[in-house]
């Protein structure tokens, strides 16, 4: 818990807390952290809903620190950039959000071909990889509502956006309330909607991994992206591929050749096919993304490199 003060930066107002305040209270004091394990406010949080004064004490790494210069790197050890959303969200929690009615129906928009301009909306494709792929929206980037929705919209789509839901009728639903609570607005189109109305579509293809090693094995693999982070990818990677993590894609994709076929990877297929999106709107025509991620990669036993490798294999934590 106390690492998740980090966001703010302050870590020497974080010892100031501890030492002047928090540590003068009983073992006893009972604390609720605000966010837990998985949450981006922090890094190393605890999954443990609550603790004590004493627990924290007795066990905090963050606290057995002996100077400050040791307690500041040990709290920035390790902290991913904050996302661009919470500066916002900062100021909708200091000043109040507006009113949200909550029985109101979804804004559905009439299927329109300037939906596709990528500088006047940001559409954003909530269904699962596998139906995003075969036929989606051009230019929509895929952010399953099955996932981390609100996170990656947060992440992704630039504040103040004109931001364009598609899926089916529950999932649109559910993603409206989610994105509420992280103070995005969106209007809807149902894509069986735009499928009936005979609209531009896109497509990708899942590129199985036992294709993609045999192109690989005969030099005819497209460039191939990691669009994890730099510290996953340094871990484990499944060959010399380009490192470009997914939310540095908007401002790094003009580094490749975007008439180049481009295949994207992550761990699950999650990012990669959001990456897919993201390239497209960059003008990229044949980006495919690793079916199943390098999960399957590693399943299927082809070979990986990085620290957290042995002969080509993943270690024993790793897998």
């Amino acid at each position: 818990w106390v690492a998740g003060f980090a966001w703010n930066r302050w870590p020497r107002s974080v010892e100031y807390a501890w030492n002047n305040k928090l540590a003068k209270l009983d073992d006893y004091v009972e604390v609720f952290p605000a966010h837990g394990a998985g949450s981006l406010c922090g890094a190393h949080l605890s999954d443990e809903p609550m603790t004590t004064i004493g627990e924290e004490r007795q066990e905090n790494y963050y606290l057995q620190m002996k100077s400050k210069s040791e307690f500041i790197a040990a709290i920035l050890d390790g902290l991913p950039e904050a996302p661009q959303y919470f500066g916002h969200n900062a100021a909708i929690n200091k000043n109040g959000p507006e009113l949200v009615n909550w029985k109101a129906a979804p804004k559905k928009l009439t299927p329109k071909k300037q939906l596709l301009d990528p500088d006047s909306y940001y559409v954003v494709d909530i269904r699962e990889t596998k139906e995003y792929a075969p036929m989606h929206i051009p230019n929509s980037v895929n952010i399953g509502v099955r996932g981390r929705l609100e996170t990656w919209v947060g992440i992704m789509v630039p504040w103040g956006s004109k931001v364009v839901l598609t899926g089916n009728e529950e999932e649109l639903k559910e993603a409206l309330f989610r994105l509420h609570r992280v103070g995005y607005t969106a209007e809807v189109v149902p894509f069986d909607t735009w499928k009936s109305a005979k609209m531009p579509m896109a497509r990708n293809t899942l590129i199985k991994p036992k294709e993609l090693y045999n192109w690989m094995q005969s030099g005819e693999a497209p460039i191939i992206v990691d669009v994890r982070l730099p510290a996953e990818w340094n871990k484990l990677r499944i060959g010399t591929i380009v490192n470009m993590q997914v939310d540095k894609i908007p401002e790094l994709a003009s580094k490749l050749d975007a008439k180049a076929p481009v295949l994207a990877v992550c761990n699950s297929a999650y990012r990669s096919s959001m990456a897919v999106g993201l390239f497209e709107r960059k003008g990229f025509k044949k980006v495919s993304s690793l079916d199943g991620g390098s999960g399957a990669w590693i399943e299927k036993q082809y070979p990986v490199y990085g620290s957290d490798t042995k002969d080509g294999k993943p270690t024993e934590e790793e897998s």
